[in-house]
């Protein structure tokens, strides 16, 4: 058993940047419901991560653990240390406080967004918004019922920064035309949270049958059938311990990467966005700023 003092947690961190792809894949699900998520058995969480048994095996023992049975282990010493037992830290549905339910929800809604800024990769997170950035490449983006509101917030954010954003209608007529043009260097988007939607699913699955591109998924730490499909993958929090998911952590990864991608060539973002303007404001017949207005 590891020796160090470190915690799982603070183990895949240091790693982050010397794992794989299909590792990152397993970390992800570990880290989306930490530390339950790694004390399944290894086919199951093999499975969840949608990678091969070999592929734990490989990944544990990056982390300095003789196997997989050892790095249970660990994480069985760490629920120990816990001042909490491991059935107070899984507990969910918890009634807000009488006295002040909003100040409760909110501070909720603190707890999701420090648990994704403690889990998110930043590796993976820097890898994506690398793609996103790529002019060469055409973005597509899609959504859920729901989550389809905050892909449509990502959609027109990275069009007013880049050339080449499309919103991947689910629609099978308008879907069906949008596959048929992408290419395999295209990247595709989509958010799929729990009570997973089947029209989504069967959209990636077209998408990678068809023009095999890469594909993104956001999801919850239950993580949607798509992730079969996706090369990489972000697992948000979304529990709230109401009757209502909450989608404040999602809309903060896509503010992240808006403002990385942003940033990362402002000078070119800026240009664009200034002449997104004027041409958004000349075609609703308001006058540019600096000019007349005008019929």
């Amino acid at each position: 058993m590891p020796s160090d003092g470190l915690t799982m947690r603070q183990r895949i961190a240091a790693l982050e940047q010397h794992l794989t792809p299909n590792e990152r894949r397993i970390t992800t699900v570990i880290l989306a419901d930490y530390p339950f998520a790694g004390l399944v058995g290894i086919q199951e969480l093999s499975d969840h991560a949608q990678v091969s048994a070999a592929s734990v095996t490989r990944l544990v023992h990056k982390l300095d653990c003789a196997g997989f049975s050892e790095f249970q282990r660990s994480l069985i010493s760490e629920l120990r240390r816990s001042p909490a037992s491991p059935v107070d830290l899984k507990q969910s549905a918890r009634a807000l406080s009488a006295d002040s339910p909003y100040a409760d929800f909110m501070e909720r809604i603190g707890e999701g967004l420090a648990s994704l800024a403690a889990t998110l990769s930043q590796t993976e997170l820097d890898t994506v918004c690398a793609l996103l950035a790529d002019p060469s490449r055409r973005i597509h983006v899609a959504g859920g019922r729901i989550s389809g509101a905050l892909m449509r917030y990502l959609a027109l954010h990275l069009q007013q920064i880049r050339p080449g954003v499309f919103w991947l209608d689910t629609a099978p007529a308008a879907a069906a035309d949008q596959i048929l043009s992408m290419r395999r260097k295209d990247v595709v988007v989509i958010s799929d949270m729990r009570r997973y939607e089947d029209s989504l699913l069967r959209l990636a699955e077209q998408v990678e049958t068809r023009s095999s591109p890469t594909i993104v998924l956001i999801t919850d730490r239950w993580i949607s059938p798509i992730a079969r499909h996706a090369q990489h993958i972000f697992a948000v929090p979304v529990e709230t311990g109401t009757a209502w998911d909450t989608g404040v952590p999602e809309l903060a990864l896509v503010e992240a990467m808006i403002v990385k991608l942003s940033e990362s060539n402002w000078d070119t973002a800026q240009k664009r966005i200034t002449h997104w303007d004027r041409l958004r404001k000349t075609l609703e017949g308001t006058a540019p700023d600096g000019e007349a207005g005008g019929g």
